[in-house]
This record gives structure tokens, sequence and C-alpha cells, in this order.
């Protein structure tokens, strides 16, 4: 499973376990730098999604000065962990950094699933609610919908990771309903499917396991829609 790159510049021991049990409860991987120059070097290695400066733990002016005059423009988008403000940068608190760091998440979620066309996810949903119907699912009940959302998301974005605590959510805003109204509907269109047969090769699978399955199956589909 792909995860979103977090580069954490940080010196302080007594910061760092904190810091990173934060980035890695928002589904990030994370990648600690403990010196400047080292953190400059990794940038281009890594190209991450999100930077978090602890400023605190630094010479405040050295480290803001390196990223306001650097020429790398995606470092305009780090996280500066400080109570003080720098003109054009995200300064937040540490209380308000695990809320900041999960709406990023949140936006790069999305962000990745914006790369596929209308037409392409159009696509993929017609090839996840044909293989439903295949296995017996019924499309008059909302878990229908619902559960071919899912798939399309976790197939196209593989996104099995942060299943529970982003594409559910994710999910459910779409449809203006509740994560637990989501489970409980898909829930519901799994046990009353019109087959008898197993839709996974073990009793009581999990949602979870489910998901990944049809997508096991669909994947070569996926795969072709991708790449046109």
């Amino acid at each position: 499973m792909r995860k979103d790159t977090c580069l954490l510049l940080t010196n302080s021991q007594s910061n760092l376990e904190s810091l990173t049990q934060v980035i890695k409860d928002n589904e990030f991987k994370v990648v600690v730098v403990n010196t400047i120059v080292e953190f400059v070097q990794t940038l281009g290695y890594y190209r991450p999604e999100c930077i978090l400066i602890d400023v605190e733990s630094f010479i405040a002016e050295d480290v803001v000065s390196l990223v306001i005059n650097t020429d790398v423009s995606y470092l305009r988008q780090s996280i500066i962990l400080t109570d003080k403000h720098y003109e054009g940068y995200t300064c937040v608190t540490y209380n308000r950094l695990s809320y900041l760091l999960k709406e990023k998440k949140k936006y790069l979620q999305e962000k990745n699933l914006n790369r596929y066309t209308e037409a392409q996810l159009f696509c993929a949903s017609g090839v996840v609610k044909e293989k439903l119907l295949e296995l017996g699912f019924r499309p008059k009940y909302h878990g229908f919908e619902m559960l071919t959302e899912i798939v399309v998301y976790c197939g196209m974005c593989d996104q099995y990771g942060t299943m529970y605590k982003s594409v559910l959510p994710a999910i459910a805003d779409k449809f203006e309903t509740s994560v637990s109204n989501i489970t409980h509907c898909v829930r519901k269109s799994i046990n009353t499917r019109e087959t008898t047969s197993d839709i996974y090769p073990y009793p009581n699978a999990s949602l979870k396991q489910i998901v990944k399955y049809i997508n096991e199956i669909l994947n070569p589909q996926f795969l072709e829609i991708m790449q046109n």
C-alpha cells in the first residue's frame, strides 16, 4: 500500500516520539531528519507530500529563512510547528497539529482521486457494478451504490489502509450521511445478496477484506482504465 510521506525536521529527542506518533496516526509515512543540511539533501530524494518543521527545536530564524528564501516552490506548503506567525506559511501549535495533518491527508486523497477523469471513474463504477451484480448484490439497496464507491475509491487510489479513517468518511460526506450508516447499509447489502455463494473465501469477513477481495478480482480492469 502506498503511503504519503511526511518529512519531519527536528533535533529534539523529547519532541521526536510524540511528533512521530501524531504523524503515523494520520496515516503518513515518517522520514525524520536532524539537521538543516540533511533536510535539504533529503528533499529531492523523497519529494514529500507533507513537510513538518519543528521550529522550536532549532534556531527559528535559520529554519524560516531557509524555507522563505528557497527556490523549491513546494517548501512553501511546509507546516511550521510554532506558536509564532510567519507571513504566507502554515503555522500551528502542537495541540492543533493532528487536526491539520488530518485535513492535509484528506486533501491529498481527494487530489489523488481527482487525477482520474470523470469518464475513467464512470467506467470503473460500471465495472464494479457489473461484478457486484454477478455476485448477487441487489441494486435496490442503498448499500449497493455505497459499496460501489468504496471499491472504486480503494481500487483506483490504493487506500485500503485508510479505509475506516478516510475513505468511509469521504463516502459518508458524498451521500450526506454518517459512517455508521454507510457500514450498516453496506453490511445489509452484503447480507441480502440473492446468491448463497461466498463472496470471500473466509467466514465473517470484514468489510475491508471483502472490498480488497473484489478489487483483486477487478485489478486488471482497473489498470486498463487507469492507463487509458
